[in-house]
């Protein structure tokens, strides 16, 4: 169950970029980041990994746990990561999507009975 956070954190942190200055001395953007919350909700708990990186077009939501898929080869990594974390979930009795309503980049929600 760690391992399958610590895939989703390191993929969040991957994607999403650091801040950056803007405009005039003393203006910055707001920072970007990378968040982790724990739920519990019907017997289960719920993981969700959220961050302000580049995110996932809805329509490409389940490809991206395909072996091998990167949907911007600039980024490094073999493009399992996303592939393992579901797998391992599912071994679990748990699982794995992607919130495609959000916008702000990718809000992963990862799911294991308690």
């Amino acid at each position: 169950a760690t391992r399958v956070l610590a895939l989703l954190l390191d993929n969040a942190m991957k994607f999403t970029h650091p801040a950056e200055a803007a405009g005039g001395v003393g203006a910055v953007k707001e920072k970007a980041h990378a968040v982790l919350r724990v739920a519990v909700d019907n017997g289960m708990v719920v993981f969700t990994v959220e961050d302000t990186g580049i995110g996932v077009p809805p329509e490409e939501a389940e490809r991206i746990f395909d072996e091998f898929v990167q949907l911007d080869r600039y980024y490094d990594g073999t493009g399992i990561g996303l592939t393992v974390a579901r797998s391992l979930a599912r071994r679990l009795g748990g699982d794995i999507r992607l919130d495609t309503d959000y916008t702000a980049g990718a809000r992963f929600v990862y799911t294991l009975p308690l």
